[in-house]
Parts: structure tokens; C-alpha cells; sequence
């Protein structure tokens, strides 16, 4: 991975900056978005990245939500890096059960299409990966919150149907999925859980069971991206059963 150009957005939660800090100890360049403002996002970056070298790391706001934004990304990307990005990594994601419409608005879709159109070998790019994260709600079902799960299976979709062999052919473009199970961020801790609207009987769980260390879950994506081999994969990671591949019915004979 030395010197690839790599966009992560929800770049300053948990896992985002445990997968900014692996792609920076494996030599890439790194462009940081998240929705703080500059200033406080700058710093949140400085403290994540280890580093004020802005020769290596850059950060943008972006409003997942806004296609324009999303582009500007890219753009910037490689106005000061001077050339296309290789890979994208999407952490960024809400929890709202009682307010569906936000959880849906979040751009996976939109990422995955600026993702192409800005890295496909037929538009000019060097191709690349793109890995999205979701999370074991989205391989199972989610009885407490049923339009989270409804999000992350749609994330696995998205992913393993734009990771085909036609996809690739067209754009050498791979997409995967890191499918985490409960991970230790501000997000499941019991006051962020409350903050982020979590539903309220899964605040006990979130207060006992045992979590995952965000750097060993960007260590699963960072597989995912230096693999060529991996398209249209979905890794879960979990305590109970370490990491293994989803195993998904890959054909349907009508």
C-alpha cells in the first residue's frame, strides 16, 4: 500500500481512526473526512494521524448526505495529492430508530458512485478498492433495531453486487464489506448509545458485552485492500468466532 492515495469518511469515530492510522503505517497518504468543521476536524486528525505532516494527511469536511460534497472529496484528493485515489474506506454511520429517514440518507450509494466514477480505469483512474463497513445486524436479524439491520444488510448488498466479475472488468474497481460484531468506540459506549438514540433495552448489552478493539477491526479491512484477490467479500469479525468469510448463496437459476 506505500504511497496510495486513501479516502476514508467517518474518518474521526472509533474505527475510523484505526483504519486512518493503519493506512498511515503502511506508507499511504491519507485525505480524512468526517462532518466536524475544519478546525475542530484538523485537530481531531492531528491526534488521530500522530502526526501534524500535512505532506501526508489532509482533512475535509463532508456531509455524507450531499453528492456534492462526496465529489468536492475526490477532487480535493487530488488537487493536493496530484493524483487519483486508490482506495476508500467507509466507516461513517448513525443509529436512529425512532427517525428511520436520516439512517437511510446516510451515502453509502453515493460514496460507492463517486467511488467509480473518480477511480475506474475506464474514466481515466487507477482503480483501486473500496471497502464499507456494516456490522453483524446486517448478516442477522436485529429485533431491537430492525432499521439499522435494514441499513447494513443493504450495505452488504451494495458491496458484494458492485464486487462482481463485470464491475471489475469494467472499472477495476474491487468492493468488500468488514462485518464487525459489538466494537469498543464512543458510539456503543452506554453514553454515546443514549446520544445516538440507540433503542433502550440494548443499553445493557452495550454496558456488558465484551467489545472488539477498533484496531482489529481496521486490520480486517486493511486485508480486504491489500488482497487483490478479495471482490464482493464480506468478512465478519466477532470475540465468539474470530474472523471468517460470509458465506451467501452466490447464484439464483430462474
Amino acid at each position: 500500500m506505500e504511497s496510495k492515495i486513501a479516502v476514508v469518511f467517518g474518518a474521526t469515530g472509533g474505527i475510523g481512526s484505526a483504519v486512518c492510522n493503519a493506512l498511515h503505517q503502511r506508507g499511504c497518504k491519507v485525505v480524512l473526512t468526517d462532518i466536524l468543521d475544519e478546525e475542530e476536524g484538523t485537530k481531531v486528525a492531528s491526534d488521530v494521524m500522530r502526526s501534524r505532516d500535512h505532506l501526508i494527511w489532509h482533512y475535509m469536511k463532508c456531509d455524507i448526505t450531499k453528492k456534492d460534497d462526496i465529489e468536492d472529496v475526490f477532487k480535493y484528493s487530488k488537487k493536493i495529492f496530484g493524483t487519483h485515489v486508490d482506495i476508500v474506506v467507509n466507516c461513517a454511520g448513525i443509529v436512529n430508530e425512532y427517525d428511520w429517514l436520516p439512517c437511510v440518507q446516510v451515502g453509502s450509494i453515493l460514496i460507492t458512485k463517486s467511488s467509480i466514477e473518480h477511480m475506474s480505469k475506464a474514466k481515466g483512474g487507477r482503480g483501486g478498492c473500496v471497502v464499507h463497513f456494516s456490522s453483524t445486524a446486517g448478516v442477522s436479524a436485529a429485533e431491537y433495531c430492525p432499521i439499522y439491520s435494514a441499513t447494513k444488510h443493504a450495505v452488504i448488498g451494495l458491496s458484494r453486487s458492485y464486487g462482481t466479475e463485470k464491475h471489475f472488468e469494467q472499472h477495476g474497481v474491487r468492493f468488500n464489506c468488514v462485518v464487525p460484531a459489538v466494537v469498543d468506540t464512543d458510539m456503543l459506549s452506554e453514553n454515546g448509545a443514549r446520544k445516538l438514540l440507540w433503542p433502550e433495552e440494548l443499553i445493557p448489552m452495550f454496558r456488558s458485552v465484551k467489545k472488539i478493539a477498533p484496531d482489529q477491526v481496521a486490520s480486517v479491512a486493511m486485508d480486504l485492500i491489500a488482497n487483490d484477490e478479495m471482490n464482493g467479500q464480506a468478512m465478519m469479525i466477532s470475540l465468539s468466532r474470530g474472523v471468517e468469510q460470509v458465506e451467501f448463496i452466490q447464484a439464483i437459476n430462474y
